[in-house]
């Protein structure tokens, strides 16, 4: 019996494809691409659109028959995927292709044709740019791309993986570089505890948002949303696209023994149920941020608008596009404003899922470097394995332990 080849994805939108994309790497996608001049630059944001468009399209699509689209991994690609999608390239469907439009009129196309070995390479070239700078920057852990280009014919060092892109001038030439294996269990360590915000650069956001117009009821308003969406991340650990998403219904209250608690239910990633309590501090801004809605202090039954309202009087709700704008818009704020330059530089790069990091690392602090259950389903993860990951107080330990070794009592001061 003859196998029937996969059916075609269908084109999805730029903006879904945009919204799909992880925060940390929507971020360091912005970031990547501001350090190149005009023409440079848009030639790379058309591969790196192809590229998320492809990935989302191909969710429900076998694309090669050792891997699945869906299971993509921004931070972490397979090699197979990789090939998959250099395959894709050569022979795009013909939906895919068309005449040369605007890029924001309805009939643009992100293919003219197929394209040639010498294109591919190319714009795999422009994808390895991207991972060779997110892995730099914390984003990635690896970049399947540049092992790919450097396994074509002719690339002078198949195997080895290293690129110009990738820690420029350390161990070049001819070394393997990080991106041959899967990072150890320390280095997805440090990497979660970079983006957990310390005490500071929260003071900080705190402050920008603080220092927000308060002139009349619209300004109050903008002010105690930006607040909410910090809190979603912050103290309930929600992932942007729940951020988004919430509605009032999805806090709701009950009663556990003497206590009345109020909780966030919701479905979350993976389609997985959640039911997560609700601090103080929470219920506090958001009973604010409802007065100045003009609502009751807290929702109730059946009060289905949108948690974070667009506008002040209506009822439609924020998209993911405007969620991260409006982090990145207060991040932003908070760097200018700061003169420690640690924390400029660390909320230059920040994420919205930094708050989520932060959320579950305080969580792992608060219970004295202790992951047990209660703290694995307030993460919502499906393993210890993930939670534990946030624990830094192993690390702490160890470092405690080498802090103050030296040559001995009797050595002299470093040379120099």
């Amino acid at each position: 019996m003859t196998r029937r080849p996969p059916p075609a994805p269908d084109l999805p939108t730029s903006d879904a494809a945009q919204a799909a994309l992880p925060d940390a790497i929507a971020r360091a996608a912005e970031l990547w691409l501001a350090r190149y001049g005009t023409h440079t630059r848009r030639r790379y944001a058309l591969e790196w659109q192809r590229i998320t468009l492809w990935v989302l399209a191909t969710s429900r699509t076998r694309v090669c028959r050792e891997t699945e689209a869906s299971g993509f991994n921004w931070a972490d690609p397979e090699y197979a995927q990789v090939v998959a999608y250099a395959d894709f390239l050569s022979n795009p469907p013909k939906t895919w292709c068309g005449a040369r439009w605007p890029r924001n009129d309805p009939r643009w196309r992100p293919f003219a044709a197929p394209l040639n070995r010498e294109t591919i390479g190319q714009a795999m070239a422009a994808l390895a740019s991207f991972w060779g700078f997110a892995l730099r920057e914390g984003s990635a852990f690896r970049n399947p791309f540049a092992l790919w280009r450097d396994r074509q014919p002719g690339s002078g060092q198949p195997g080895t993986g290293q690129t110009d892109t990738d820690h420029p001038g350390i161990g070049r030439p001819g070394t393997v570089g990080p991106i041959a294996h899967k990072p150890s269990r320390d280095a997805l360590v440090a990497n979660r505890a970079r983006r957990a915000l310390s005490e500071v650069e929260l003071d900080a956001l705190d402050q920008a948002i603080a220092s927000l117009p308060a002139r009349d009821e619209q300004d109050l308003f903008v002010r105690a949303r930006a607040r909410l969406i910090f809190d979603l991340g912050l103290l309930l650990g929600l992932r942007i696209s729940e951020i988004a998403s919430s509605r009032m219904s999805n806090l709701g209250r009950v009663r556990l023994g003497e206590t009345t608690a109020w909780f966030w239910y919701g479905v979350g990633k993976g389609a997985k149920q959640a039911a997560i309590p609700a601090p103080d501090a929470l219920l506090a801004d958001l009973e604010h941020y409802r007065s100045i809605l003009g609502c009751s202090p807290r929702p109730e039954p059946g009060e289905h608008t949108p948690l974070l309202r667009r506008t002040r009087t209506g009822d439609a709700g924020l998209s993911v596009r405007h969620v991260r704008q409006i982090f990145y818009d207060i991040a932003a704020l908070a760097a200018a404003a700061s003169t420690d330059r640690e924390i400029r530089d660390a909320l230059t790069v920040a994420s919205p899922h930094w708050l989520r990091h932060t959320y579950v690392t305080r969580l792992i602090e608060r219970n004295q470097g202790v992951v047990d259950l209660d703290t694995v389903h307030n993460a919502r993860h499906g393993r210890i394995d993930t939670t534990l990951l946030y624990a830094h107080s192993d690390e702490l330990r160890r470092y405690v332990a080498v802090k103050d070794l030296s040559w001995g009592s009797a050595a002299q001061s470093p040379r120099r």
